[in-house]
């Protein structure tokens, strides 16, 4: 799709100047056809699978505004940090390299057994790499000695990512982990609404009696967003506060980070804790700038100003939708008593089982439209848009709702 808005919308997002428009979807000749690349834009509505979460970005308003037909709010644009800033590779390379086998960007995995955080660190991320009995295409083979191996997700030529659960959403409080009957909090974790996840090895010391399995590569944690400065550059720098309760003390602690990707230890735990990425979990940056540099969409102030500054905490979108997972994903860890942690009692069958969950619902949103791609995650949902008849009918309908 190369309109003036949409290519200047792609490249600011990849970060990549010599993009000269949007791919659209590459799998189907017909319905599906009509909307964004899946593998480039995973988390936007206009994509034709439901993500864990979704979003209303500038490419779909720019697309919008360049048709003639509309005018649009450009404040109501959501930021899509789905390959924000990855650079042209991103966009023209495949998602894993074939000669490697490693990753281009962090959204995408080559283990299904490794956890993370979803690309808008909302979410714990488990990896959707499988393998079935029925080849992949060739040119989305990217592990050559198993040509049966990759993504679940078709649609997404196949590339194994880091996708989110509803298990591991940092805004749901009753996620956290709970051994047995006991309030130790093992990994010092956080679950509200403006709650993030990050990377972590931490194990709290009153934990240690308890043998966790699989061992947790990443937990959701309250964090706050201070503007500060840089000691060395006297530049201005966002800094990241991470407030980690110690149930051992009954009380919390506070980590300041300055850098990505920068690992902390903290007083009561083994292990650490790695700094999250501020331009993610502060989401300062504005998505409609890119539409409001262009004469011809409209900010549309009547409904409040996009806000571009650091907040105290992460913003968090209303428009959110949990609408279902792109893949029917477990999160199940099992949990024994190593030893009796002092005070926690002596029956080793004391663990709370509401703790082994399964994120497999799924619903259909296709009206009466079936698609069947033979690859595609048995939990993935299929958009409606007006059973996905023709784009301008489709997208019309994203105007109503909007």
């Amino acid at each position: 799709m190369v309109t003036p808005r949409v290519r200047a919308f792609v490249r600011d997002h990849f970060n990549c100047s010599t993009l000269e428009g949007a791919e659209i979807e590459s799998q189907d000749g017909g319905c599906i056809g009509s909307h964004w690349e899946e593998r480039l834009f995973e988390p936007e509505f206009m994509t034709p699978v439901d993500s864990y979460h979704n979003v209303f970005s500038a490419l779909t308003l720019a697309f919008f505004a360049d048709s003639g037909w509309y005018q649009v709010n450009a404040s109501t644009s959501e930021v899509m940090h789905f390959g924000r800033k990855k650079g042209c590779s991103f966009a023209t390379e495949k998602c894993v390299d074939p000669a490697t086998q490693s990753p281009i960007a962090e959204h995408f995995c080559t283990s299904n057994t490794a956890q993370g955080c979803s690309a808008d660190a909302r979410s714990r991320s488990t990896c959707s790499l499988s393998s079935t009995s029925q080849s992949i295409p060739s040119e989305y083979q990217y592990f050559p000695s198993s040509p049966t191996k990759g993504g679940l997700n078709a649609f997404a030529d196949f590339c194994p990512m880091n996708v989110g659960f509803t298990a591991g959403d940092c805004s749901i409080s009753s996620n956290r982990l709970k051994l047995g009957s006991t309030s130790i909090n093992a990994y010092g974790e956080t679950y509200c609404p403006t709650c993030r996840c990050t990377a972590t090895s931490l194990r709290s010391a009153d934990s240690t009696g308890w043998g966790i399995n699989p061992a947790r590569q990443s937990g959701c944690y309250a964090m706050r967003c201070i503007a500060g400065i840089d000691s060395s550059t006297k530049n201005p720098i966002t800094v990241v506060e991470l407030i980690i309760p110690r149930s051992k003390t009954n009380d919390a602690v506070a980590v300041n980070c300055t850098r990505k990707g920068e690992k902390l230890a903290v007083s009561g735990f083994s292990g650490d804790i790695t700094c999250p990425d501020p331009q993610v979990v502060c989401e300062y940056d504005d998505p409609s700038r890119i539409l409001l540099a262009i004469s011809g969409a409209s900010p549309d102030t009547s409904s409040g100003s996009h806000n571009t500054t650091a907040s105290s905490a992460p913003a968090t979108s209303n428009a959110s939708r949990d609408a279902g997972s792109k893949n029917s994903l477990e999160n199940s860890q099992s949990y024994s008593k190593d030893s009796a942690p002092s005070g926690a009692g002596n029956d080793a069958s004391n663990v709370d089982s509401s703790n082994s969950r399964t994120d497999s619902g799924s619903t259909s949103k296709s009206g009466s439209t079936s698609i069947t791609t033979g690859r595609i995650a048995s939990g993935a949902v299929m958009h409606q848009w007006a059973s996905c008849i023709v784009l301008g009918g489709t997208w019309f309908a994203l105007v109503i709702i909007l």
